[in-house]
This record gives C-alpha cells, structure tokens and sequence, in this order.
C-alpha cells in the first residue's frame, strides 16, 4: 500500500518517506476515504493500547515521586500502601497493553474489551483508594479498595474467558 501523495495534507510521495499519510488508508487497504468498520475497531485496540502505555507512563511518574518526594513525610505502612498502589497499576498497565495487542488480531473480541475496561476501572479504584489514601490520611478510604480488587479480578477472568474461546487452529490438531 503506498501512498500517492493525493489529498488533503499528504506529502508528495518521495518526501517524508518515513512518515507517509495513513489518514485515507484502513486496514483493508481503502483508499476512497470511506469507512469499513475496520477503522472504528481499531480505534478501540488503540485506545486500549494508548491507556495501557499512559498507565505505564503515571506508573513511573508515581513510583518516583513515591520514592523520592513521600519519604519522610508519610509513615512507612502508607509508604508500602503507595507502593503497593504502583505495583498494581503497573501490573495491570501490561494487561491492558496485551489486551490492546490481541484486538489487533481479534477486534470483534468484545470479552477482551470488557476485560480492559474491568482493569481500568479497577485500577482506577484500587491504586486510586490507595494513592487517595496516603495523601489524605484518611483510612476510610481502604473501603473502596477491595472493590477495586475485585474488578481486577474480574478483568482477568474475562481475559481468561476469552483465551479460552480462541478456535484451535485447524492445522494444530494435524501437526
């Protein structure tokens, strides 16, 4: 699939030949500028993998400042709380990356779409409480915690779910 340098803000083809013009082409190699549904769908495996590097990119970002701007001000359980905080988020960072990765090559999945949206929310309510927590002080929100928890559990349940349904492949039974 090359590009002609035809339309709207696309180079002319020889120039930029390291960042040609995507913005016409889908999966499919339609190039009239109509939409197959491929688009739309990968739409949804980048949005996950973009979630998934940006909750990779906040995993670091919090670890750091944990590391270097909590100590001393905060006693060492809610030290280990942040920490325990940023190794979830981390953890389930790569999960939601892989969950992004497999829509790639199966975009009509939707129980690995509700997987990645189980651990975000779950990210989002366990490493949250716990973030919450160490910068209020308020106990209280250890609460919401385990709920969060459970949602990673879920999450991974629902990708495990969905492994499971993954048709062998007709040659693997011969080979």
């Amino acid at each position: 699939m090359t590009n002609s340098g035809e339309g709207r803000d696309c180079p002319p083809q020889g120039q930029n030949r390291f960042l040609p013009c995507f913005h016409k082409f889908d999966l499919l190699g339609n190039s009239d500028g109509s939409s197959s549904g491929v688009t739309k769908r990968m739409n949804r495996a980048r949005f996950w993998l973009t979630t998934g590097a940006a909750c990779g990119f906040v995993t670091v970002a919090l670890g750091a400042f944990g590391a270097h701007g909590l100590r001393g001000l905060v006693s060492a359980d809610l030290l280990a709380n942040w920490g325990t905080a940023t190794d979830y988020l981390g953890l389930h960072a790569l999960a939601i990356l892989a969950c992004g990765l497999w829509l790639l090559h199966r975009p009509e999945d939707r129980w690995v779409r509700r997987a990645a949206g189980a651990l975000i929310f779950g990210i989002l309510l366990f490493s949250g409480s716990l973030y919450a927590m160490v910068l209020t002080g308020e106990r209280a929100l250890g609460m919401v915690t385990p709920i969060g928890g459970l949602f990673l559990l879920l999450g991974w349940a629902l990708l495990a779910f969905s492994a499971w349904r993954i048709p062998e492949h007709p040659d693997a039974a011969q080979g």
